[in-house]
């Protein structure tokens, strides 16, 4: 069986032959079987991003830049308002005013989530 797709402007013609149980032996199969990984994928940032979002404006955990140094993230928490935990990656779980996501993104702080989410990637007292 002959098949023609396109996929973003992109011709695909995968050729399959019927195996046995339902399996699939195609030219292209691989390609595809890839396409299709990276699309399953791709479907799940806009998920991990809605539950990611921190539910208090005033405890979030900061991810900053995995070439900063804990005692650089350390600080650049601190600025922001009062760190409750250092964890690997560089994740500061902080608690502070309204403005608290807004003044970590300005001291360099690269994504804000829940700090329920980073929880088993900081060490530290649970307040």
């Amino acid at each position: 069986m002959n098949t023609t797709w396109f996929l973003n402007g992109v011709e695909l013609k995968v050729r399959f032959v019927l195996i046995g149980a339902g399996q699939m032996q195609g030219t292209t199969q691989p390609k595809v079987a890839a396409l299709v990984a990276l699309a399953m994928l791709a479907s799940l940032f806009p998920a991990l991003a809605v539950a990611a979002q921190p539910r208090s404006p005033f405890a979030v955990a900061a991810v900053f830049p995995p070439w900063w140094g804990q005692d650089r993230a350390r600080e650049a928490a601190e600025a922001a308002g009062i760190v409750s935990r250092v964890g690997r990656g560089n994740i500061v779980v902080v608690y502070g005013g309204l403005d608290l996501s807004d003044q970590l993104k300005r001291e360099g702080a690269l994504a804000i989530v829940d700090p329920r989410i980073a929880d088993c990637l900081v060490e530290g007292d649970r307040p």
